[in-house]
């Protein structure tokens, strides 16, 4: 059988094991109370890790497009987004509900289209491996957390998110094409995620 990058089955089937569960077959409604938490919580550990914002889920120069009355959808799965304030110095958009708001002007019609750096949220799927597996072991040593008391275990799980965060912290690096002049942005991520990873 030919190897696939990690699912979320394979993710949650690790979570399991590390509290000595089974394996699952299926992430559909007959799963066990525990497979579900650990679905939960990898689905949370997703968010909050691509919540950094990585070279793999950010998008520069997005257009959000005005409709006939002025108003701009937001697309659910934007965690963040910034403007150029150069460009919009007359405004202060922000998101509210499932549209964009002017902050500045208290309006959801604006006068002019917007343009954004936008960190987007993506399927578990979607994601590169090395994330995929950062945020794995991320979400392991806290699942184990709730069920079973710290021991040795978790020491040795908490050397495996290390490993799986040094190859994301370098897939970051190899793949982001930083260099001098936007070192902060290369740099600001990879901050994040050596003060969040033991959170």
């Amino acid at each position: 059988m030919a190897l696939v990058l990690t699912t979320v089955l394979d993710a949650v089937n690790t979570m399991l094991s590390s509290i000595g569960e089974s394996p699952i077959s299926t992430l559909e409604e007959n799963t066990t109370a525990d497979a579900a938490v650990a679905q939960n919580l990898l689905d949370e550990e997703t968010r909050e890790v691509q919540d950094m914002g990585w070279n793999f889920n950010t998008e520069d120069d997005v257009p959000f497009v005005r409709d006939g009355d002025g108003e701009i959808e937001a697309p659910s799965n934007v965690l963040r987004f910034t403007v150029n304030q150069i460009n919009f110095q007359d405004m202060r958009p922000v998101i509210r509900g499932a549209k964009f708001y002017d902050a500045e002007n208290r309006t959801y019609a604006f006068t002019k289209d917007l343009t954004a750096k936008v960190v987007y949220l993506l399927d578990f799927t979607e994601l590169p491996q090395s994330a995929r597996w950062a945020i794995t072991l991320r979400a392991t040593r806290k699942f184990y957390r709730r069920f079973m008391d710290a021991d040795d275990t978790e020491v040795f799980t908490r050397e495996d998110e290390q490993v799986a965060w040094s190859a994301l912290k370098r897939h970051e690096a190899e793949t982001g094409h930083y260099n001098i002049f936007n070192e902060y942005d290369a740099a600001r991520p990879l901050r994040r995620a050596s003060r969040l990873r033991y959170s």
